[in-house]
């Protein structure tokens, strides 16, 4: 009984994250019974943004939180740093402006 009255909130907490993750695969199982191509491929209909942000996503938060861990020793201190291999941050922000040219670079490679 002390456990209790001494973890009351935390075991709270615990209870309604549980609950939520409950209804939220009871939500998706719903889904899921619609149509298989529906639930895992989203019909296909997904936009480009969204994909390459989740790629952006999950490689930023690997190589940040696992592949360098202890390099910020071996850089230059007073600068942002950004992405891998760790490069000063205004300059990672230049690179990824340029992506925004990719799409009509390739369709400039598709008319040739």
């Amino acid at each position: 009984m002390d456990y209790i009255r001494e973890h009351y909130i935390t075991l709270v907490l615990t209870s309604i994250y549980v609950a939520g993750c409950l209804y939220i695969g009871w939500h998706f199982k719903k889904k899921a019974k619609q149509g298989v191509e529906g639930y895992f491929v989203a019909k296909r209909e997904i936009p480009g943004w969204v994909i390459s942000l989740a790629f952006f996503s999950t490689s930023a938060s690997t190589n940040t939180y696992i592949g360098q861990a202890g390099i910020g020793r071996s850089l230059e201190g007073g600068k942002s740093y950004l992405g891998s291999p760790a490069g000063e941050a205004r300059e990672k922000f230049r690179e990824l402006a340029h992506l925004r040219s990719l799409p009509s670079i390739l369709k400039d490679l598709k008319k040739q």
